[in-house]
């Protein structure tokens, strides 16, 4: 885990008056105390611990990150937005966990770990047979059936947990800001070198501005009943006050454009940069029925069904 470090953002020659003194020295306990709490997640989920004790160390993470945003001048938390999407790029796509090949890779006896992989699997399986019917790993799941925490996995989860903790107005809208800005800077680039990893990345920052976007009007108590192209047939008729707030989205204008990308992937030929990422956008919008029937989005579904279609001949 490498700390981001720019010359011109945060060398401390560039802060010499009071002021900007304060500003700095307030950067620096800042993103100790950040760098802190997310180091303690990755000893958490790095170590086998019992689900209760876990959860009990999350909390502590969690009014641990409160309490740093509380303390973050309002001057820094556009530079704060910077550090947090800086190393969610550096590590939003590593997993916490040793992969197997790197446990095999520090192993120096691959027979005796066979052995003991042996032990655990087959004896260990026939006096712990469960009740239970085993998953049907072919069968088909929707997005309603999980909630939204399920999607973000391994390093992802510290940076939900702390959006979701720390509930800042304005660390959302420079976040926010910041995540449009590096959406739409990788979805013009051209260069065919580490498509894979752009293609990856714009899908995970686009999943954390849809959860910016559309966690405000999440109800997780109907498990994401409104279906993910809001199927408003199947859900009946919408109560008094959901049609007033309908009416309201109506007349906002969503803060990324992304049914002119998709226009624009279809005009030159790069859906295949530009639908990734608008998909893990729109996942986030599962779970916020209101949005999912907005007029704006029902056209962006209809455009899509249209691409898939057209495609599909």
């Amino acid at each position: 885990l490498t700390v981001p470090f720019d010359e011109d953002r945060d060398s401390r020659h560039n802060y010499r008056s009071r002021d900007r003194t304060m500003l700095f020295n307030n950067r620096e306990e800042s993103r100790d105390k950040f760098m802190f709490q997310l180091r303690a997640f990755q000893e958490i989920r790095g170590t086998v611990l019992d689900p209760a004790q876990a959860n009990v160390y999350i909390s502590d993470i969690k009014i641990a990150c409160q309490e740093m945003i509380q303390g973050l001048l309002p001057g820094n938390f556009d530079w704060f937005s910077g550090l947090f999407t800086d190393l969610l790029l550096q590590i939003g796509l590593v997993a916490v966990e040793e992969t197997d090949k790197d446990v095999l890779k520090q192993v120096a006896d691959k027979d005796r770990l066979k052995k003991l992989h042996r032990r655990f699997t087959v004896k260990g399986g026939q006096k712990n047979r469960s009740i239970r019917k085993l998953e049907d790993k072919n069968a088909s799941t929707t997005s309603s059936s999980f909630g939204p925490e399920h999607y973000f996995s391994g390093h992802q989860e510290f940076f939900f947990i702390f959006i979701n903790a720390v509930d800042s107005y304005q660390f959302g809208v420079h976040l926010s800001r910041r995540l449009v800005g590096l959406i739409d800077e990788m979805n013009a680039g051209a260069d065919a070198r580490g498509f894979e990893d752009r293609v990856l990345k714009l899908q995970m920052l686009s999943k954390f501005l849809g959860m910016l976007v559309f966690s405000p009007g999440w109800d997780l108590s109907t498990n994401g009943s409104g279906g993910f192209a809001g199927n408003t047939k199947a859900s009946g008729a919408i109560d008094a006050d959901s049609k007033e707030s309908l009416a309201y989205v109506n007349c906002t204008h969503p803060i990324i454009d992304v049914r002119k990308y998709v226009e624009d992937g279809w005009r030159d030929c790069r859906l295949i940069v530009t639908i990734p990422w608008v998909v893990e956008y729109l996942r986030m919008a599962t779970w916020d029925s209101i949005s999912l029937q907005a007029s704006y989005y029902q056209k962006l579904f209809a455009i899509l069904r249209s691409i898939h279609r057209i495609l599909g001949q």
